[in-house]
């Protein structure tokens, strides 16, 4: 599985997909600008709507829609107690929509910093644990499984991969179709199996 080669292959600092010099102050822009991370979040979400535009399963106008929305939402960050965490968010529950609902946006992943969608049958977990990863520094693995999403940031490991956050859930991928997970502090570390994707 390609996601084990993440940890050592951070992307670059690249800029957002707006130009920097005419945000207006105050704006979510402003806050993008500002941080690395935000930016390339920002070039990679506008890469995958691209590429959905291009062949949009749902069709364009839904496309455009829920894009509107994801923007108006997106802007509310503004108003959160930390922007930056909730535009993190913002855009990476985007970039895990686009990659699940439309197929093209897997189409080209040799040019982006995300990859994913992969699921995983864990036992004593019911449903699947869908996971994307992100190249930032550090790099990212967002987790969803039924109601529960959560970002998680790499953490030093002797082997495979491993993501957490600290006192709380953990993803360990270990060997080919491999991983260990935690959904919580108070719940066991259970043994995972990739499944293709639906």
């Amino acid at each position: 599985m390609c996601a084990l080669a993440l940890g050592a292959d951070v992307a670059r600092a690249a800029g957002p997909s707006f130009d920097c010099s005419h945000v207006t102050a105050g704006a979510i822009e402003e806050v993008v600008c500002r941080n690395p991370t935000l930016s390339l979040l920002d070039a990679e979400t506008a890469r995958l709507y691209a590429l959905a535009s291009k062949a949009p399963a749902a069709g364009a106008d839904v496309l455009k829609d829920e894009q509107r929305q994801w923007l108006g939402d997106r802007a509310k960050c503004t108003t959160a107690p930390e922007p930056e965490t909730c535009a993190r968010d913002r855009y990476i529950e985007r970039i895990d929509w686009l990659r699940l609902s439309q197929r093209a946006t897997r189409s080209a992943d040799a040019k982006g910093i995300s990859l994913g969608p992969f699921a995983y049958r864990c036992d004593q977990t019911d449903g699947l644990v869908s996971v994307i990863f992100l190249k930032t520094d550090p790099p990212l693995a967002y987790v969803s499984r039924k109601s529960i999403h959560v970002v998680l940031a790499a953490l030093p490991s002797g082997s495979g991969a491993r993501y957490g956050v600290e006192g709380g859930p953990s993803l360990w991928i270990h060997g080919k179709g491999e991983a260990r997970y935690r959904e919580g502090a108070r719940r066991p570390e259970v043994k995972c199996t990739e499944e293709p994707l639906g």
